[in-house]
């Protein structure tokens, strides 16, 4: 099917200022008289990677409406408008982009002949920013059919004719109720720590003073958060020769600058201090801007306090973590501000910012990667694949262990890592049993498992599943220098979206990497030669908050067939 392309603005008063109408020719929501349905309308919040998003879902539309003309109309609540307008419609057959809800009900005002018109709704399941649209669309348009944007969603609509207006109506008043909470957290947090910053620069002018230039990089999150840090605190310990250089990370995601020194001591920094954070803890997962969490910065803040820092860098952008910053009362604090978040933006006076536009994807490593940038150091992509050390003697180690297991010293090792950082983004035990048999077979292949402690009872399930044939594993049995040694060594990494997929980026490695939930923009990995395997639903990019129980459906979908394909596509032989 052509398509017609028409990629228009349209905005309004949307509350914050206000906006011309530049176009919208062409673009007809009610469609012709000829009394059957002719067109879809998808009605959903804008998104950068909406092609990703709404792909498999139009897919879907289109096998079930045949022969109609499937429309986009994305909503916006505020931002810059889309880089590019060229050929951007597809999967729809026409798009129109609009900011504001003037500017929506604008649009939808002349729908009045629905026997040629179905108007399906999407809305998030994870996110509760959409109450606007929801409300607007439900006035306007009463036969309207609200869906979760999901393709799992749709299908179940499609099969029984009931849609989930009723469970979408109940997630967003549960969304906008946990707003206002948050709304009331965030500014008592913020009156205080107003009154608290008013104290500390008082207990300022007793510090010490100090003849050392002294720089502290606060990374409280994963390992591969740390990872994709570490090329920017290269480019940082390189620029300031001359500087004490302080890590403040938490277990997770300072082991590697941890395992790292003990090959090469003092290559990330001087000090490297361990501190866990109150919101990754999960009893406050869902209190980020909580009073409790606000006691716990302060007990973590009181021996840092002291060391008047001359540059603080926090590139994490929860606002918890830049008010974190900000009470270190360093000479200059370097963090990174989204404009989404509500406290975030409350302290971007106090702060010397690193913006994130309201619509802008970005990847993780952009946020340290411009950090290191503002302080005018030297790009940090050129230190992307050189940055983690491969020790001689762990080498001999994994060489060792390998030939136990049966590797003959020249098949090309395919390394398969079963780990991943959180449960939903776990591939099947039974898939892994029966790659790992397919892989077996092939000539001059030699596949084996690796995984951390914590995936010891995920690699016995496997085991189970194989029904008893043998498979090469080191699955717990090599600390961190060791794994990185075992997949520097590998032809081929397999893995879930996870840090170990980092740490085979940051080798350069050939990654085959499984994603579900994960935003593949967002999380990708940073190498010259990856295949993401993935089967997109229209949600991904929910954080894991999946709507069901058990198993992610995303990453369930992953079949061994897919896997073994894109592991043959760096194969050519087979």
């Amino acid at each position: 099917m052509a398509s017609n392309v028409l990629f228009t603005r349209l905005n309004f008063d949307d509350g914050c200022s206000t906006h011309k109408i530049d176009s919208a020719v062409g673009f007809s929501i009610a469609g012709n008289n000829e009394g059957r349905l002719k067109k879809v309308l998808v009605l959903a919040e804008w998104t950068e990677n909406f092609k990703e998003h709404f792909t498999p879902l139009v897919a879907t539309l289109r096998g079930h409406h045949k022969d109609v003309n499937v429309s986009g109309l994305l909503y916006k609540t505020r931002g810059a408008e889309p880089e590019d307008a060229t050929n951007v419609p597809d999967p729809f057959d026409d798009i129109l982009v609009i900011t504001g809800l003037d500017a929506l009900a604008f649009a939808l005002h002349n729908h009045n002949e629905p026997s040629i018109l179905l108007t399906y709704v999407f809305i998030k399941h994870w996110a509760g920013g959409e109450w606007g649209l929801y409300h607007l669309v439900n006035q306007l348009i009463p036969d309207a059919i609200f869906i979760l944007r999901n393709n799992i969603s749709l299908t179940k609509y499609l099969d029984s004719g009931i849609d989930q207006k009723l469970e979408i109506t109940n997630l967003l008043q549960h969304f906008k109720k946990r707003e206002t909470e948050i709304s009331l957290k965030v500014y008592l947090v913020y009156s205080l720590s107003v009154l608290l910053g008013f104290i500390l620069r008082i207990l300022s002018l007793f510090r010490k003073a100090h003849k050392k230039h002294k720089i502290i990089f606060i990374r409280l999150d994963v390992m591969g958060d740390m990872i994709l840090s570490l090329p920017a605190m290269l480019a940082i310990r390189e620029h300031f020769k001359h500087s004490e250089i302080t890590v403040l990370a938490s277990r997770r995601s300072g082991a590697i600058i941890e395992e790292q020194q003990k090959i090469v001591p003092g290559r990330f920094c001087d000090y490297l201090h361990y501190w866990e954070a109150p919101w990754h803890m999960p009893e406050h997962k869902e209190k980020i801007q909580g009073i409790k969490a606000l006691f716990q910065l302060l007990k973590g803040i009181s021996t840092l306090f002291l060391e008047k820092f001359d540059i603080v860098m926090q590139p994490v952008e929860l606002g918890t973590g830049v008010l974190f910053s900000v009470l270190l009362l360093g000479r200059t604090t370097i963090a990174s501000i989204a404009e989404r978040l509500p406290l975030a933006r409350l302290l971007m006076k106090h702060v010397q910012p690193v913006f994130l536009p309201y619509y802008k994807l970005y990847h993780i490593a952009d946020l340290p990667d411009l950090m290191a940038a503002e302080c005018g150091t030297k790009a940090s992509e050129h230190y992307r694949h050189t940055v983690l050390t491969v020790g001689r003697e762990d080498l001999e180690v994994v060489a060792k262990r390998l030939k136990i297991l049966g590797w003959n010293g020249y098949s090309q090792i395919i390394a398969i890592n079963i780990g991943a950082g959180h449960p939903k983004r776990l591939w099947a035990s039974a898939k892994y049993a029966t790659l790992m048999e397919k892989l077996l077979t092939m000539t001059n292949i030699f596949p084996v498992l690796v995984g951390g402690k914590s995936e010891v009872g995920l690699r016995r399930s496997i085991f189970d599943a194989s029904g008893g044939l043998f498979l090469p594993d080191l699955v717990g049995e090599l600390n961190l220098n060791q794994l990185i040694a075992i997949l520097s060594i590998s032809e081929i990494v397999v893995t879930p979206d996870t840090g170990v997929m980092h740490i085979a980026a940051a080798l350069n490695k050939k990654i085959v990497s499984l994603f579900g939930a994960g935003s593949v923009p967002f999380c990708k990995p940073l190498c010259d030669t990856y295949t993401i395997v993935k089967h997109e639903l229209g949600c991904s990019g929910c954080g894991d908050k999946c709507f069901t129980d058990g198993e992610a459906p995303c990453i369930s979908l992953i079949s061994v067939f897919d896997v073994l394909e894109a592991i043959r596509g760096f194969l050519p032989a087979f």
